[in-house]
């Protein structure tokens, strides 16, 4: 870990003070030479709209500083009801002087890039729909004022 002394994870920061140049997100490889068993993602607008982003603040717990400042991001437990594959666990003490680590969870929103993706092609679908439907309804307009 980095500034901190018992990281529950290879690479941890202890705050939120890290950088890279080009983008927000890790590249990653994509290679379909590398991949086997691929398969359609399905998951869309659904999920999206069962998952409730949140205000908070950290409480000094789990090793992670209650610095006052206000969060943006979602419950675990919650999200894992809609997006379970978006949910890990891991193991840290709940507070510094507790004798044994416990089961905490953790919440990874990469996946949910793919799910917005299919839910805006969900509601590109709707919207072409729509719009369809209001063309013929248009046009049946214009045949009855025509009359």
């Amino acid at each position: 870990g980095i500034g901190t002394t018992g990281p529950a994870y290879q690479l941890e920061l202890s705050t939120d003070s890290a950088a890279k140049p080009g983008t927000n997100t890790w590249t990653v490889v994509s290679d379909a030479r590398i991949k086997t068993d691929i398969r359609p993602f399905t998951d869309g607008l659904n999920t999206i709209l069962g998952i409730n982003p949140v205000l908070y603040k950290y409480n000094g717990k789990g090793g992670f500083i209650a610095d006052g400042k206000d969060y943006i991001g979602v419950i675990a437990q919650d999200v894992q009801k809609v997006a379970p594959y978006t949910v890990n666990s891991y193991y840290d003490k709940l507070n510094p002087a507790d004798a044994t680590s416990i089961e905490l969870l953790n919440f990874n929103s990469g996946d949910l890039t793919f799910t917005t993706i299919n839910a805006i092609k969900e509601l590109n679908n709707k919207i072409e729909a729509l719009r369809l439907e209001n063309e013929a309804l248009k046009k049946r307009i214009e045949i009855l004022e025509t009359r």
